[in-house]
């Protein structure tokens, strides 16, 4: 959650997630913020050792989630495993940038063709 803090005493103040300020004299304010889980400090986490494969869609309610596949192994994953952004957030990195691959969509039409000379 985003959010502008504005009061008398201050200029404006962009926070993420929730900042709380005590006012303990005319000169001090104790400032603490809760940021959502797996968020904190994602401006200097290091990239994801990872690549977007694509995104998972969503059904019966279910929101979709963006897919990455692994370029190096991370705790608890093998280099290439398929993994969600929230399991990469959670792991302490940012997300790389969600663009296509072309060497993994390559790859894949490769698989297709193949598939389909299989299946004659």
């Amino acid at each position: 959650m985003d959010m502008q803090i504005k009061d008398r005493h201050s200029a404006p103040l962009q926070v993420k997630g929730l900042e709380v300020v005590i006012r303990i004299s005319e000169r001090v304010d104790i400032r603490t913020r809760f940021l959502p889980q797996g968020e904190a400090q994602q401006d200097e986490a290091p990239v994801a050792p990872a690549y977007f494969a694509g995104r998972q869609q969503g059904t019966d309610g279910l929101e979709g989630f963006d897919l990455f596949i692994l370029t190096e192994e991370i705790p608890g994953y093998v280099q290439w495993s398929t993994v969600s952004g929230r399991t990469l957030k959670t792991a302490g990195y940012r997300l790389p940038p969600c663009v296509p691959n072309q060497d993994h969509e390559r790859a894949l039409d490769k698989i297709r063709r193949l598939a389909r000379l299989m299946a004659r």
